[in-house]
């Protein structure tokens, strides 16, 4: 155990850019799947066969006089198979032709957007806090580009979405992949 701590202290820690960390996470959702599936089945076989009698206990007498005993419940677990990855077959854009200003105003309702996500899950929360603002808020702007009406500016409002839909999502793109880049950029 020493040597491995001791090697672990060599490691060099990793960037933590928002791409980085969305990455990451979507990794380790996509490898503890199956786990949490099979950990959920278990616990409903023995939420579901918890109410039968040990095997050396015996059930009621029936109308025979022959005490009837209870098998011995068996669980047998098999392989999960791993979920198959969907993509878009649509190529994305590597050049948007977002301008700085854009970026700017972007960035600025995301911050805006992080800090009333973290005012309103502070008063819940008793101990640390942790969650990705930049991820909540990519996730919810691909919902935004189907919201109309008034569902559209509640969304733009309680998110801080300040760039037309048109303009904001050609924003996210160019945001992410700059992100991306810093992520994937070697440390001096």
């Amino acid at each position: 155990m020493l040597e491995r701590t001791t090697n672990l202290k060599r490691l060099k820690p990793p960037v933590w850019s928002a791409a980085f960390v969305t990455t990451q996470t979507t990794q380790i959702l996509r490898r503890s799947l199956p786990l949490f599936a099979v950990v959920v089945l278990t616990g409903i076989l023995i939420a579901c066969t918890g109410d039968l009698p040990e095997a050396d206990q015996t059930v009621a007498p029936t109308s025979s006089s022959v005490p009837i005993t209870a098998p011995e419940p068996t669980v047998v677990l098999q392989p999960v198979d791993t979920p198959e990855l969907v993509q878009s077959e649509k190529s994305r854009d590597e050049s948007p032709d977002a301008t700085a200003e854009e970026l700017a105003e972007l960035v600025d309702g995301n911050s805006a957007f992080a800090f009333d996500l973290y005012h309103a899950l502070r008063e819940t929360s008793d101990g640390n806090l942790f969650y990705s603002p930049y991820s909540i808020s990519l996730a919810l702007a691909m919902t935004y580009a189907g919201a109309r009406g008034k569902t559209e500016r509640q969304m733009a409002d309680t998110l801080h979405f300040l760039l037309p839909q048109e303009r904001l999502h050609t924003s996210f793109n160019s945001l992410d992949l700059e992100l991306a880049s810093m992520a994937d950029a070697p440390e001096d």
